[in-house]
């Protein structure tokens, strides 16, 4: 293979309709047909709600049902100039009239018909029959019947119908036939709603968008709509719901039924005419097993029943997709990603779908449409799916191009700035090898490079500022600047003059010297000329020899010889003098909870044409996301002026992250003000503090029991206060071993109360806690919180 070549990767395609909506005037049943009759001519019709307009607009149930459905578009039907506009505006969907639908690019991907349900016959609505009928059986224009793309339309009568719903017999049934997901319908209720005769229009949608709505199960279809006043004159029609009833499964009752309109006493004498019994209410959540269900498949039972609305059960958001698992080998962005894969339906000739993939190559790709478009041109963001509209003839062939992650962030900055570019530190961070950071938490090397940076102006200001402060005078100031502001030589010292433990400080400065970052030496002192010098290991002679007058010297001596000091590298010490290496330390813990991390340390933005610029410490991506923040040495550098100036800077930038880090550890009132601030903006802080001991449980070396099992966690443990106490984020990698340790502490703190809970990709653990526990949780954790 050749350099561009990325790996082998086991794609997941899932083959989806582009759905719609349609918007009817309130109780306009001519519109309500009209839409059937659209729906039934579309792929996935079964799974397009139809919403009424009011004079006030579309409801709040309404818009619900909209969002739940994710539909492409709203189509308009029988509505005027002015009622369209005021569906627009209220649903938030652009309109796509009826005729255009074949043709719109966001709803051409479900024609035709015919190629998705197998050109098959199947039942429709009497011609100007019932509107039940046509809820439930689906309808079409009468120059559709006899056209050989849509063969076999027949129209039924109400007994056929009635129990065709649960064969796939009907035309709308068919249009979704291909399309589903693992739920096992039998061990689910069957649902009978009932429609009546004098006012069936708001049955017969609350059906409709119930149906639109549910889960699909493999075993048929489970929703019925049925006729209230006609159905006690169908024939056998009870022997016929017996029979598939009396099906295997487990459920905690047989039959649901409801009606919007009919009476709850009616549906009781309906039930208990056909010699059902009534069961529980407790319904649990369809698709799900709760413990109250029962297994059924006695013929000899009673069939149970239940008056009660199945609405908040049954429907939520999800995609009808029919998906395929692929082998597919990925590239980069040098060269094309082929796709190529059997379409998991069965196809008669042609037909036009969105193809949805996802792919571990995807994982850290923000859900941006100018992301999606580096990948495809056409591409957009489904959830975590990317969509691409397809036309299949028995194969699903496409080909991607994969962006680096640069290429993504670049995307994403280009429709939120003007433009950005690295900032002096960022030009110089970009310049040290990737795993700096990393290197920098092991403890003591960040101390230890600190101490030997070669003091500058910067330090110089700091000091001469300090010492007015505590009253030098004018001569103590003086040799401070003599001994600072002209200094044009490196610092260098010995282990002796460094702070910290001297083996473990001893250990670090070597590392530096392992790294490259550091060069380890001797002092040469001079008694001619009075100077001092830094000479390397190297460059050392048998006898000192002072590197300005070249006469003899000598290196300054200790116990058992010449006294080993170390210096940084020029690069090294000009990087450090710049405050570089906390950007990166902050990057690096970033990096541990999220392995496709993205992050620049140091960007100047500008936000708006002409504006200044503005910058970020670290910006990039983050758990798909943007990220921005500030990375201070000193904690309280965090002013309350500061810490609104940088979470305003993010918030412009449009990021999901606000990042707040510190060499040393953050006060309490910093993390809180840093919080309101981004809580007001919709943001999420991360907040990394006590970079300097981000290790320091790790290299101790304590034996069990001297330090917290939970130390071990410390490096993807997110801490975050909440009104109840604390909450722990972890990456699900670690979910095994924080559920184990949660079990051994609910036991061992039974004052406290612990809640575990799984979300995407994170696992949380909320300890419940008032504040004079917070110690007991401290010493729990091996942190502070």
């Amino acid at each position: 293979m050749t350099d561009n070549y990325l790996g082998q990767d086991v794609l997941l395609g899932g083959l989806v309709p582009s759905r719609v909506a349609y918007v009817i005037a309130h109780g306009d049943e001519a519109g309500f047909r009209r839409a059937v009759r659209t729906a039934s001519a579309r792929w996935g019709g079964e799974g397009e709600p139809i919403v009424q307009l009011t004079p006030s607009g579309i409801s709040a149930a309404d818009r619900s049902v909209l969002t739940e459905a994710r539909v492409e578009a709203l189509v308009p039907i029988g509505l005027s100039p002015d009622q369209e506009a005021s569906a627009e505006a209220g649903a938030g969907l652009r309109l796509v009239a009826a005729p255009r639908l074949s043709q719109d690019a966001r709803t051409r991907h479900s024609y035709p018909l015919a190629a998705f349900t197998g050109g098959e016959g199947a039942m429709i609505a009497q011609s100007d029959g019932p509107l039940w009928q046509v809820a439930a059986a689906g309808d079409v224009a009468e120059q559709w019947i006899g056209d050989p793309s849509l063969p076999g339309l027949v129209r039924s009568m109400d007994g056929v119908i009635g129990v065709g719903q649960g064969h796939w017999g009907t035309l709308i049934a068919r249009t979704g036939s291909q399309l589903g997901t693992s739920q096992i319908a039998f061990n689910d209720p069957l649902v009978l709603w009932f429609a009546g005769s004098d006012d069936p229009m708001p049955d017969c949608v609350a059906f409709w968008n119930l149906r639109a709505l549910r889960y699909r199960g493999d075993g048929g279809g489970r929703v019925w709509l049925l006729p209230a006043d006609e159905i006690d004159a169908w024939i056998g029609f009870a022997d016929q719901l017996r029979n598939l009833l009396h099906l295997e499964g487990w459920r905690s009752v047989d039959a649901v039924l409801w009606s919007d309109k009919v009476g709850a006493e009616r549906l009781h004498a309906l039930a208990q005419s056909w010699g059902f019994v009534e069961g529980s209410s407790d319904l649990g959540c369809f698709g799900w097993l709760p413990p109250a269900r029962v297994h059924v498949g006695d013929d000899e039972r009673d069939l149970t029943y239940t008056v009660t609305n199945p609405v908040p059960r049954l429907t939520t958001a999800w995609d009808w997709v029919r998906s395929a698992d692929f082998d597919a080998h990925l590239f980069d962005r040098s060269r094309v990603t082929h796709i190529r894969f059997n379409a998991p339906i069965s196809l008669q000739g042609y037909g036009r779908a969105l193809l949805q993939l996802s792919s571990r190559a995807f994982a850290g790709l923000p859900r941006e449409l100018a992301v999606a478009q580096l990948l495809h041109p056409a591409a957009t963001w489904r959830e975590n799916w990317l969509q691409v509209p397809v036309r299949l003839a028995g194969e699903v062939s496409l080909e991607i191009t994969l962006p680096t992650s640069s290429d993504a962030l670049t995307a994403v900055l280009g429709g939120v700035t003007e433009q950005w570019e690295l900032s002096s530190k960022g030009r110089v961070a970009a310049a040290l090898p990737s795993e700096a950071g990393g290197l920098l938490l092991e403890p003591g090397l960040f101390t230890v490079l600190s101490e030997l940076l070669t003091p500058r102006a910067k330090e110089l200001l700091k000091e001469l500022e300090r010492t007015a402060r505590e009253g030098a005078d004018l001569s103590e100031q003086q040799l401070l600047a003599a001994a600072w502001g002209g200094r044009t030589r490196r610092r260098y010292r010995p282990v002796s003059a460094l702070s910290g433990v001297r083996e473990q400080t001893r250990r670090a400065a070597e590392r530096l010297v392992a790294l490259g970052w550091a060069e380890r030496g001797f002092e040469c002192v001079c008694a001619r000329c009075g100077s001092s010098a830094f000479v390397a290991v190297e460059q050392t002679t048998a006898r000192a020899v002072c590197p300005g007058c070249h006469v003899p010297a000598q290196y300054t001596d200790g116990n058992d010889g010449p006294v080993v000091h170390y210096r940084l590298n020029t690069f090294i010490d000009q990087a450090a003098d710049q405050g570089v290496f906390p950007h990166l330390m902050a990057i690096a813990t970033l990096r541990e909870d999220d392995s496709t991390a993205f992050l620049l340390p140091g960007v100047d933005v500008c936000l708006t044409a002409g504006g200044g610029l503005k910058e970020a410490d670290v910006l990039g991506l983050f758990r798909g996301e943007l990220l921005a923040g500030e990375v201070k040495t000193s904690p309280g550098d965090f002013t309350a002026e500061q810490i609104e100036h940088d979470v305003a800077i993010s918030s412009a930038l449009g990021a999901a992250y606000h990042l707040m880090a510190s060499v040393h550890s953050l006060s309490e009132n910093s993390h809180a003000l840093a919080e309101q601030a981004c809580a007001a903006r919709g943001l999420t802080l991360l907040a990394r503090d006590g970079l300097i001991n981000w290790r320091r449980e790790e290299a101790a070396g304590a034996a069990p029991g001297q330090s917290s099992p939970w130390a071990a966690l410390r490096r993807g443990i997110q801490t975050d206060r909440t009104p109840q106490g604390t909450r722990l984020t972890v990456p699900a990698s670690k979910a095994a071993q924080i559920a184990r340790l949660t079990s051994t502490a609910a036991q061992e703190n039974p004052a406290l109360a612990f809640v575990l809970t799984f979300g995407s990709g994170n696992v949380h653990l909320d300890i419940h806690h008032t504040a004079d526990q917070t110690g007991t949780v401290e010493i729990l954790l091996g942190a502070g919180i």
